[in-house]
Order: C-alpha cells, then sequence, then structure tokens
C-alpha cells in the first residue's frame, strides 16, 4: 500500500491518505463505533461513528477506511479530528527499544 501525507494523529493513531482501498477482513464494532485502537490501560477507544457510507477493513496491524462524506474519529481523552471523504489509512505509532533491539507499538 502506498502513505501519500499524513493528515493527523491522534494519540497514537496515525491518520494517512491511502490508494487504493485493499481487500479485508471487516473492522469490529463497540458502542456503536468501528474500533481503530484500544486503549490497553484506561479501556478507551479510537473511535469512527457506524455510519452508511464508510467501509472500514484491517490487512495486518493497518486499518483502512473508504469513507463517501467526511467523519469524526473520536477518543474520550483527545480532540476530535475530522477525516474528510476518500481513502485513509490508520497506524499506531512505534518505539523502538535499542536494549531489547525490537520495535512496539506505543500504548496510549
Amino acid at each position: 500500500m502506498n502513505t501519500f501525507e499524513k493528515i493527523g494523529q491522534q494519540g497514537d493513531v496515525i491518520i494517512s491518505a491511502a490508494n487504493p482501498f485493499p481487500e479485508g477482513t471487516k473492522v469490529s464494532i463497540k458502542r456503536n463505533m468501528y474500533v481503530i485502537a484500544k486503549g490497553e490501560t484506561t479501556g478507551h477507544l479510537h473511535g469512527i461513528m457506524v455510519e452508511d457510507g464508510i467501509d472500514m477493513i484491517t490487512v495486518g496491524d493497518t486499518i483502512y477506511m473508504k469513507n463517501d462524506h467526511p467523519v469524526i474519529i473520536e477518543h474520550d481523552e483527545h480532540n476530535p479530528i475530522e477525516i474528510p471523504k476518500g481513502v485513509w489509512q490508520f497506524d499506531i505509532v512505534r518505539e523502538y527499544d535499542h536494549f531489547a533491539e525490537e520495535a512496539r507499538k506505543v500504548r496510549d
């Protein structure tokens, strides 16, 4: 997949333009929201309300969304971000532990 531009970041979630929209598995839904990422300690989640005109799938660790109208990604502890119509991918920030010589997802 090609990432063209980062349009925003909400906590540990990075939002980037993507193209094309791939085949994948449907994203889980909780509290009538597509779950982008779950908080490891607080139970909060980064999510987008389920509504018509949004297709959201996961491929490996990356979530892709195709939306035919602007949508809002929400989280209890971060400002909401409006995402314009388009094809987008959501990734989790990673940090590198030089002592363990491994990369891991940042926990929100």
